[in-house]
């Protein structure tokens, strides 16, 4: 009962963000991360060394809340995989550039990675690897409307090393 009371708080809690307009306005997409980067703080802060590479202003069209819903939940993703890790040293890289005309924030993860045969299912609404600690699946599901709802995409990029590589690309204006 309290797990489906929580899958129903969430619910509510993003169907009323969803409500905002993306309007016309210019985002700068690193305002969105570092902003979602700082609400994230304590869920990563004793879990991961978090870096921010934002040297070039990269703005787009859209929400700045709904932008930043997308980062935060795939930094607080990377931390919550990272929970426990010791070796090697648990870092999360988001990076703001920008590629064949689109904005791209980028969420790496040196963790245990996603096991290729979730890969095709990650973005099923209810899929979730933290089913023990609370996870509905909702999050990634979410987050892809969202980066649609932009006339974007949000991306899991094949990754040699360990971790997980997420791509959230934005059409530039």
């Amino acid at each position: 009962v309290t797990r489906i009371t929580d899958v129903v708080k969430r619910m509510r809690t993003l169907a009323s963000s969803s409500e905002e307009e993306i309007g016309e306005n210019l985002v700068n997409l690193s305002t969105v991360v570092r902003d979602a980067c700082r609400i994230a703080g304590l869920r990563v802060r004793y879990r991961a060394d978090l870096h921010i590479h934002d040297d070039t202003t990269v703005l787009v069209v859209g929400s700045p809340k709904r932008l930043g819903q997308v980062v935060l939940n795939l930094v607080i993703n990377a931390a919550d995989a990272l929970t426990g890790q010791a070796e090697p040293l648990p870092r999360i890289d988001v990076s703001v550039s920008s590629e064949d005309g689109f904005g791209v924030v980028s969420v790496r993860d040196n963790g245990p990675g996603i096991p290729k045969e979730k890969h095709a299912s990650i973005f099923t609404p209810f899929v979730t690897s933290k089913s023990n600690s609370g996870g509905t699946g909702l999050g990634l599901a979410v987050s892809r409307t969202i980066a649609e709802e932009h006339a974007g995409t949000l991306s899991l990029t094949p990754n040699s090393n360990l971790g997980a590589w997420f791509k959230l690309r934005i059409p530039l204006p």
